[in-house]
């Protein structure tokens, strides 16, 4: 009996060896900072126009921005259903901005419907459900930035402006529920613009058959993000980029990829410097981890244990 005692000990230390770590049971599409009456606020702290006036009026926004104006983004009503994403979206967009109710204020002017959908981005969705699986929400909004936050006044929002994320700094095992408070995800708004000739003339794309040389249309990185990783809030926004530019075009040396947006590109036209920077202080966790089959292990376990026990008592 003794034998059959460390026998069954044996087998229990090794079920419990066995047991997995199941993952928290994610059910929110936005972190957990977000909820109904939730507001966050950021701080132009440094604006400067090509005049170095500091304010300045976002061509396609159609609202101007002012240095020391606060930016303020309120839930006024939050659905916390985890977003699924079909394979057709793309073609129709994201329709966030029907999914929940917000109120942006830039300074003391209240956003109006469609320039809230543009700034919608600055919270984003750290997940959403994609094919029968969770995904990385932060990943995800470079296929539908544009859709989900058209600028009002852009007739070519596909082009004017979208998100580039650092992969590496967004993949679900450093995001949402495990990531450590103030993990970042470094990112950038970029815009898609005809490269130009030095003479300010448009230089044309690559014709079908020809040899490669001509720029065509390029990337140009408009503005640095950092994005908090837990919760998926823009921290801070800043222009000009400095993500490092590439070699030069060896035909056409003056011409890099990608490029730096200037204050001629049109997401960014008449811009010399921007800086925000979030004051809201991000609190709240995700769901703990919902108890899996490893639960169910232990207890019979500990039942079978005690059995044995108990016969061992009674011989």
């Amino acid at each position: 009996m003794k034998k059959r005692y460390i026998f069954s000990i044996l087998l229990l230390s090794i079920a419990f060896s066995c047991v997995s770590t199941v993952s928290a049971d994610v059910s929110l599409s936005w972190g957990p900072a977000n909820e109904t009456g939730a507001i966050f606020e950021w701080t132009i702290d440094n604006l400067a126009d090509e005049n170095d006036t500091t304010s300045w009026e976002w061509p396609y926004l159609g609202m101007t921005l002012a240095e020391g104006e606060k930016i303020k983004f309120e839930w006024k009503e939050f659905n916390k259903t985890l977003i699924e994403i079909t394979k057709d979206t793309p073609s129709t967009g994201i329709p966030f901005y029907n999914w929940s109710s917000i109120e942006v204020t830039v300074g003391d002017t209240k956003a109006d419907e469609n320039e809230s959908k543009a700034l919608m981005c600055l919270v984003l969705p750290v997940y959403l459900h994609y094919s029968g699986g969770v995904v990385s929400g932060i990943k995800l909004m470079e296929g539908y930035w544009h859709n989900s936050y058209p600028l009002p006044l852009s007739s070519m929002s596909e082009s004017v402006w979208n998100l580039n994320v650092e992969k590496d700094t967004a993949e679900l095992e450093v995001i949402g529920e495990n990531a450590e408070d103030g993990d970042e995800v470094n990112a950038w708004i970029t815009t898609v613009q005809t490269a130009m000739w030095p003479n300010g003339t448009e230089m044309p794309g690559d014709p079908p058959g020809k040899p490669m040389g001509y720029a065509g249309d390029q990337l140009h990185m408009a503005f640095d993000l950092t994005i908090d990783a837990k919760h998926g809030v823009i921290k801070t926004i800043d222009y000009p980029s400095t993500h490092p530019q590439t070699t030069p075009n060896s035909t056409y040396p003056y011409i890099k990829y990608p490029v730096i947006a200037n204050n001629a590109t049109d997401l960014t036209n008449g811009l010399k410097t921007l800086e925000i920077s979030l004051d809201t202080d991000l609190t709240g966790d995700w769901p703990a981890a919902a108890p899996g089959f490893e639960i169910a292990i232990v207890t019979t376990s500990f039942v079978i244990l005690a059995a044995l026990i108990s016969r061992r008592r009674k011989k």
